[in-house]
């Protein structure tokens, strides 16, 4: 120990942090505690924990007794307010029954014969007095009224003669007036007969402007209606060149419809030979075919070829080519209906028949209808047989 302490001399101060300290004092303290003190300890701990506990708001048992404290704060206050509605309710029955019994008695005191004597003698009183009272305010009125009058009468007296006055100044004012007026009036009278003088001439005057346009427009009038009349004539004149140039134009027309439908009767039955030549060159190649498959069909038909005594069979290839399938598309082509052309109106009318009239202009002067066939338009077989 002794060699402890010098060496604990010899190192000098030891910082320790709060933690270490306060195991070591629980080590010493653990070292000195006897079962008996250890029981007292748990103890005084259980009872600090206990009133520590108590004092928290957010346990269960602190949690209850809120509740139990609020109910019976809550019930109290209930209580309270019942027993302050009761005991209103208790002074305000007896205060009216106080007043029924003040009220009954007062009742039972009027209906006896001294109270309504003395009622009556107190009603006259009244009367009197009241009627005396009037009388005193007639009098004093009717007195009043006659002192209103004579100061009315007074006052009207001198009104009257401060209207006299007033009126007689205003009729000297009215006079100066009409003077004033009757003059003006003079004046304007003077001037609007002049004035009306004036327009009389003006009238005149634009009376012979008014007759002389009348006469020129009715000149102008005449003039016009001569233009219109030539101009009728014209037109007429017009109207029936245009309707003889119609008739032959019609007649035109009729001739290209009538050379237009000899031609499509010519062409329907070239058509029909044409019709009728294929279907019997479609026949032929259709028995040709069927001879080949056939014979193609049969053992043997195979044919030696080359020097070097190699075989090749020889497969039909059929009578088609492309020049025929050509020509018979455009012949399809051809023979299909036209479609319906829609019906024009107005202005689109009119143009259609002019392209119409410039088209057959032009074909005309190419040389005339060439007919509905083409170069590729012939009936020779390109089969090769």
């Amino acid at each position: 120990r002794p060699r402890r302490e010098a060496a604990s001399a010899a190192m000098g101060p030891v910082i320790l942090s709060s933690s270490e300290l306060a195991r070591m004092r629980e080590q010493l303290r653990d070292a000195t505690i006897t079962p008996e003190t250890r029981d007292d300890d748990r103890a005084h701990l259980k009872a600090l924990s206990d009133a520590r506990a108590a004092r928290w708001p957010n346990t269960l048992e602190a949690g209850r007794k809120n509740k139990e404290a609020a109910r019976a704060a809550e019930s109290a206050a209930e209580e309270s307010a019942r027993r302050a509605a009761d005991r209103a309710e208790a002074s305000a029955r007896a205060e009216a029954r106080q007043r029924q019994i003040a009220r009954a008695n007062k009742m039972l005191y009027d209906e006896t014969e001294r109270v309504k004597s003395f009622h009556s003698s107190l009603l006259l009183s009244d009367v009197l007095f009241e009627r005396e009272a009037q009388i005193e305010h007639a009098a004093r009125t009717q007195s009043l009224r006659v002192k209103q009058d004579a100061q009315f009468v007074r006052e009207q007296a001198r009104a009257v003669s401060v209207a006299e006055s007033a009126e007689a100044i205003k009729a000297a004012e009215r006079r100066a007036r009409a003077a004033a007026f009757r003059d003006g009036q003079l004046a304007q009278i003077d001037e609007l007969r002049k004035q009306a003088e004036a327009a009389r001439a003006l009238d005149r005057e634009e009376g012979a402007m008014i007759r002389r346009g009348a006469l020129e427009e009715e000149a102008e009038k005449t003039r016009e209606k001569a233009e219109r009349r030539a101009r009728a004539l014209a037109d007429a004149a017009a109207t029936a060149r245009a309707e003889e140039a119609l008739a032959l134009h019609r007649a035109a027309e009729a001739e290209k419809t009538r050379r237009f439908e000899e031609a499509t009767e010519l062409f329907a039955r070239r058509k029909e030979l044409t019709n009728l030549a294929r279907a019997a060159r479609e026949k032929a190649k259709r028995e040709r075919r069927d001879a080949a498959n056939a014979a193609r069909r049969e053992p043997g038909n195979c044919v030696s070829r080359g020097a070097g005594g190699k075989k090749k069979d020889e497969h039909f290839t059929g009578f088609e080519d492309e020049a025929s399938a050509a020509r018979e598309k455009r012949e399809r082509a051809a023979a299909r209906p036209a479609l319906p052309q829609p019906k024009l109106l107005g202005k689109a009318a009119l143009r259609e028949e002019e392209r119409r009239k410039e088209e057959e202009a032009r074909r005309e002067k190419i040389g005339g209808f060439q007919g509905f066939g083409g170069d590729g338009d012939d009936d020779s077989d390109s089969d090769g047989y």
